[in-house]
């Protein structure tokens, strides 16, 4: 639904008529009413990847262990100005940030730049270029989205700045693309299959049982380190 809250209400009211068995969604970031007012249809309903409140089945990432895990290996590379780009308005944003800034703490590194921009690619080239531009740019950025290290690796590769020499470069989510580029990225990949197995399970239970306690699963994203940083 492209992070639009009518959009994403139009499909949700849409399965409530076709009467559908259940739905599996990873919500908007605005997406809590809307849920809430499925509610009383008693459409058996698993959140991934996101969370809107504590009355749904969910699957999760544990986003801030990842992001303080990848956060700690872009510290240990040695770099001391690190950036991060996050999704504005994003439950999955905020997780990642507050990972980021836990390991940049605990090494008494203060971010270079924190932006929240729209996960699209041409806001993450967007807020990259601005980055560049600023009087003291980042020597490494993390991403929180595969979206926004799109754009915001095409910012850094254009005018040809060396990864990871000049600067080092990292993001959440596996793309297929990141591991042709030279040097290949380093990535947090998330458990897809899983997360997809899991839901399905955790929708057959609900299905089957619609009174039952709801269960929240939390997976571990995995490190996959390549050449981006040093």
């Amino acid at each position: 639904t492209d992070e639009n809250a009518d959009t994403e209400q139009h499909y949700l009211e849409l399965m409530a008529q076709e009467q559908v068995a259940g739905i599996i969604i990873s919500p908007s970031a605005r997406s809590q009413k809307h849920a809430q007012a499925l509610s009383h249809v008693r459409l058996p309903i698993v959140m991934i990847d996101r969370q809107v409140d504590g009355n749904y089945d969910a699957i999760l990432v544990d986003n801030t262990d990842a992001a303080y895990r990848l956060t700690q290996r872009v510290i240990q590379s040695g770099y001391q100005r690190i950036a991060g780009l996050f999704g504005a308005d994003s439950f999955t944003g905020r997780e990642r940030q507050t990972g980021f800034e836990k390991a940049l703490n605990e090494a008494g590194l203060p971010p270079a730049h924190t932006r929240h921009v729209p996960a699209f690619e041409a806001q993450g080239r967007g807020a990259m270029e601005a980055l560049l531009q600023s009087d003291t740019p980042p020597d490494a950025v993390i991403c929180s989205s595969a979206l926004i290290a799109t754009g915001a690796y095409r910012a850094l590769h254009e005018p040809g700045r060396s990864i990871p020499e000049e600067i080092g470069f990292a993001t959440f989510d596996d793309p297929p693309w990141a591991n042709f580029v030279n040097p290949a990225l380093t990535v947090i990949r998330q458990p897809a299959a899983h997360i997809g197995e899991a839901a399905a399970e955790f929708l057959i239970k609900r299905i089957e049982n619609p009174n039952r306690a709801p269960s929240i699963l939390r997976l571990k994203g995995e490190l996959i380190e390549r050449g981006s940083l040093r």
